[in-house]
């Protein structure tokens, strides 16, 4: 058993009150309705009054752990709250050796390709979860090249066809704004191939500018048409590559009941360059994460939690396994859950 912690501290509580404030989340999980102080009492096991057990949640709502939705209901734990349980309180464990099996039971590795595994994970991560399970593709620039070709289409276009380490392919139409014929599109991919492989993007093309700056009394007019062609792929809009699988788990939870909320969750989940960020931040850190919809402040996902993990390397690429679900999920199973699933997407393709 661990605690799961990050970086950023909140302000501490004492002995009891943090007893409390994880009393009030896991009873909150459990029901997603505000935890009076009569049933706190009940579950509690602390022999203090409702009396005493009010006056300390009134302390926890004034600083900002606790809320009270309506005047006559009790509390639930606002998003700080939520931050000092993941940060403090909540021990997670790792999955027995029954569990690990289960996850392992859902793959047959052995006869799987790169892309069915990464596919495959997003269903697993949801079905075992009974939240949504996410699996973030590493980002093209960052993605280990396995072959890069340039083929011509009709219009003035060329066709990129861009293979990862990981299996995943990527055709990306770019203007053909040098002219460019056939045979010389064929010239530059044949000229790329030993350059690109083993390599992500960004280091292809400083490799290329580093060969151009080496050779440059020779004037490799392939060199530099290559280094134009690889310049438009890191222009262009980046894809946020990735498979989800249950989002219906979601809708199911009483925090989407209502259509408004539904239409800001499904907004907020087009916002591309939302999603990019926090995948980007889930790659940058080491060990699980969770990322709060409120701390976002993205409206539409305030009632949102996602849970992710890297995976991979440099040599595979780094991309994120996650579990999307209400910001009251079960996280002293999902944690464990997801950290082990991207173990083992990190163990089969280093294999």
């Amino acid at each position: 058993m661990r605690r799961y912690r990050r970086e950023r501290k909140l302000g501490a509580l004492d002995e009891r009150q943090e007893q409390i404030l994880a009393k009030v989340v896991d009873l909150y999980i459990e029901s997603a309705q505000p935890i009076s102080s009569r049933r706190l009492c009940g579950r509690l096991g602390l022999g203090l009054s409702t009396a005493t057990l009010r006056h300390e949640m009134a302390e926890l709502e004034e600083s900002g752990y606790l809320s009270q939705p309506h005047t006559s209901s009790g509390r639930a734990p606002t998003a700080q709250g939520f931050r000092y349980y993941l940060n403090h309180l909540l021990r997670v464990r790792s999955l027995s050796a029954q569990e690990q099996e289960s996850v392992r039971g859902h793959y047959n590795l052995e006869a799987m390709t790169n892309s069915e595994v990464l596919s495959e994970t997003s269903r697993v991560l949801s079905l075992l979860s009974h939240y949504a399970g996410v699996v973030f593709l590493p980002a093209r620039e960052r993605a280990v090249i396995r072959s890069l070709t340039f083929l011509p289409l009709h219009h003035e276009r060329i066709l990129t066809v861009l293979v990862t380490s990981s299996g995943r392919v990527e055709e990306r139409v770019l203007p053909n704004r040098l002219g460019l014929p056939a045979s010389e599109l064929q010239r530059i991919s044949n000229r790329l191939r030993p350059l690109a492989e083993g390599k992500t993007l960004l280091e292809l093309r400083a490799e290329l500018d580093r060969q151009l700056q080496a050779e440059r009394a020779a004037c490799d007019q392939l060199l530099v048409q290559a280094l134009a062609l690889s310049e438009r792929l890191l222009e262009e809009d980046p894809a946020l590559g990735w498979y989800i699988n249950g989002q219906s788990n979601i809708l199911d939870q009483p925090e989407f009941s209502d259509v408004e909320t539904v239409k800001r969750l499904l907004h907020a989940l087009e916002e591309k360059s939302l999603m990019l960020r926090l995948v980007d931040e889930a790659i940058q850190s080491q060990g699980p994460r969770v990322i709060l919809g409120e701390e976002s402040l993205l409206p539409g996902l305030r009632h949102l939690a996602l849970v992710t993990d890297r995976y991979g390397s440099e040599g595979t690429g780094l991309g994120c396994v996650g579990v999307l679900g209400p910001v009251r999920m079960n996280y002293a199973r999902v944690i464990p859950l997801v950290r082990y699933t991207a173990g083992l997407i990190s163990e089969f393709l280093r294999s």
